[in-house]
């Protein structure tokens, strides 16, 4: 609730924020009086939140939390009828080509006994319409005698893109009927929830350190493990992708294929394969060297998808 809109207090607020009690000689109690300012808005239940926090005596002492602060809750006494969103909702926007339907509520209050009429339509949000969902645009619900809710049908399209979650916003206007007006909940926001963060690989070590050649204080050679985070809708290949060659040699897994389901031949989704990495020795004296080694993925719903994942590489010179 707000301070001179919703109520005022007695003794009022001073304009640092603050109302002040003082007690007399003798006194032990004093009152604060709550009172509510009406109106002729319909909106939800409203709280006004107390609290004691200093006295002027340097001895005084405050008991525990609970004693100190003080709920007191308004609550609307407005029957007009009014017509608002129920609830909030989020869809997960599902892989490329998938289209969901989401129905969104409106709901009638206090009075269904005559026809009534509101308009919608979508006025913001970061998602795109026509490519992150269907056409939407504007329209109007009409509520017929006895029908207390309408709903507004939201159709999300799927894509394979790691994007982030998206929001829809649509806003309630021009209602009609007797008496009719716009309850508290006028706006909508609706959230598309990306779902492609969850595709990826897992990189089982996130760093290897090798000796340059023959270098005795370290090998030469090591592996490090890959699988999916999910399963796939077809055979998925991962590439690693090695920026040093000179330095670092992938003698077996550079390519690796995972399947949805596995058999005799094919190596499951969920299961490891392995990478093994030789360092080169060049002969020359250079500093340490730290090559990263990035991934990329093909197939089935891992189409174009960038994993973040990474293996880095530091070679220690022998020279």
């Amino acid at each position: 609730a707000t301070y001179g809109i919703d109520y005022t207090l007695d003794p009022p607020l001073a304009t640092n924020g603050y109302a002040t009690l003082i007690f007399a000689p003798g006194e032990t109690e004093k009152e604060i009086k709550i009172i509510p300012i009406d109106d002729t808005e319909v909106e939800p239940y409203e709280d006004v939140f107390l609290y004691v926090e200093r006295s002027s005596l340097v001895n005084v002492k405050f008991l525990p939390a609970t004693s100190v602060f003080h709920i007191n809750r308004i609550v609307d006494n407005d029957s007009t009828p009014y017509i608002e969103f129920e609830g909030g909702y989020g869809t997960l926007e599902g892989a490329r080509l998938k289209k969901t339907p989401q129905f969104i509520h409106v709901r009638r209050h206090v009075n269904n006994n005559e026809v009534a009429t509101i308009d919608y339509a979508v006025v913001g949000g970061t998602a795109t319409e026509g490519e992150d969902y269907e056409t939407l645009g504007s329209g109007t619900l009409t509520f017929g005698v006895g029908e207390s809710i309408k709903t507004i049908e939201l159709v999300i399209n799927g894509d394979n893109a790691f994007e982030g979650d998206e929001s829809i916003v649509i806003a309630l206007s021009n209602p009609t009927g007797n008496d009719v007006v716009l309850g508290h909940y006028k706006f909508h926001t609706h959230t598309i929830v990306d779902d492609d963060y969850a595709r990826g690989i897992y990189v089982d070590y996130e760093i290897t350190e090798l000796g340059e050649g023959d270098n005795a204080r370290r090998t030469n050679t090591s592996h490090y493990g890959i699988r999916l985070r999910t399963k796939p809708t077809a055979a998925v290949t991962v590439t690693v992708n090695n920026p040093d060659p000179n330095n670092l040699e992938i003698t077996s897994g550079q390519t690796l294929t995972f399947w949805p389901d596995a058999n005799n031949e094919h190596k499951p989704w969920d299961k490891w394969q392995l990478v093994q990495i030789k360092s080169i020795n060049n002969q020359v004296k250079n500093p340490d060297r730290h090559i990263v080694l990035t991934h990329s993925t093909t197939g089935g719903d891992y189409t174009g998808f960038i994993p973040p994942d990474i293996h880095t590489v530091t070679i220690e010179d022998d020279d």
